[in-house]
């Protein structure tokens, strides 16, 4: 009988906005045991121009060229619907750091993190992630913006590490 190995992963991921806000922060996981499982990220805050800082840590070690910018797809109305299901009006790139987008009778800000000068720091075995939502308050019209990035998922890939090429 074959031996059985289950292995699993015990990361400790945390976000926590630096203001007066209410946040929800949609995570999603895309596992591909035969390649490379990712990350899509997306933050909104609402409350953003009460708030100074966005703080992501991830337990990995990440750079800034892993953190892909999901913002810039939403010159492409079809990508911008079908992620907030919803029929949209998008002014594109309305300033350097940000777009906004009406659906379902409201306004917000999507805010372009490539264009900001974010910070990225090593702490232990993770990275946190830092964004300064004070030198962001000229670019922002509303007071709800949505954060959104893909980034690798190590953790899982060293996981399925030892199924690929077997």
């Amino acid at each position: 009988m074959a031996k059985k190995q289950r292995r699993f992963v015990d990361d400790g991921w945390a976000i926590w906005v630096d203001g007066d806000d209410v946040s929800t922060v949609y995570i999603n996981n895309w596992l591909n045991p035969k390649g490379k499982s990712y990350v899509d990220l997306a933050i909104r805050i609402r409350g953003v121009k009460a708030s100074k800082a966005l703080s992501v840590y991830v337990p990995f070690v990440l750079t800034k060229e892993e953190i892909k910018d999901v913002s810039l797809l939403f010159n492409d109305t079809k990508f911008l619907q079908a992620t907030f299901s919803a029929a949209c009006i998008v002014d594109y790139k309305k300033n350097p750091h940000a777009s906004e987008i009406a659906y379902n009778g409201k306004t917000i800000d999507i805010v372009h993190i490539s264009t900001m000068d974010y910070k990225t720091e090593v702490i232990a075995e993770g990275t946190l992630i830092t964004i300064d939502l004070e030198s962001l308050q000229p670019f922002l019209d509303n007071d709800e913006a949505y954060f959104m990035w893909r980034m690798p998922q190590k953790s899982l890939d060293e996981i399925f590490k030892t199924r690929v090429n077997v």
